[in-house]
């Protein structure tokens, strides 16, 4: 949030100190001002190094906080990314762990269950009916 603050009230001094050059230049062209014959004042000189360099100053901090906010947006950004991937992963997860096998889908006993039953007591039925033929035999 610092970074939006700072980046808004550079903004504004730049569009400041813009304006300031401008409005100065149009008052020195008005009047016809010809730089050479200032020459001779050394503080103009030394206003114009103190100008440049606050000037470069600026430029490099502002760079500098420009860097580091781009470099944890970008980290924020992944981050962020990186939490929606693994929700989106364990939904799935979840849905893919519910879901049935596909031996469940598929099954190839084509015997439904009551022709399973008729089939188990025809047995049984078959299976009591040689042990009392075995039973009537031995007596």
């Amino acid at each position: 949030m610092i970074y939006y603050i700072l980046a808004v009230l550079s903004l504004l001094t730049l569009s400041g100190l813009v304006f300031i050059f401008y409005r100065q230049v149009r008052h020195n062209r008005e009047l016809n001002l010809d730089y050479r014959s200032l020459g001779h004042y050394g503080v103009t000189g030394l206003a114009i190094d103190y100008l440049a360099f606050r000037i470069v100053r600026f430029f490099r901090e502002i760079l500098f906080k420009g860097y580091l906010f781009s470099v944890h947006f970008v980290k924020n950004c992944i981050s962020t990314a990186r939490f929606f991937i693994v929700k989106v992963e364990k939904r799935f997860n979840l849905i893919a762990a519910n879901m049935p096998e596909p031996d469940e889908i598929h099954k190839t006993d084509k015997v439904s269950f009551f022709l399973k039953e008729i089939k188990d007591h025809k047995e049984t039925m078959m299976a009591e009916l040689k042990s009392d033929a075995a039973e009537e035999i031995e007596k």
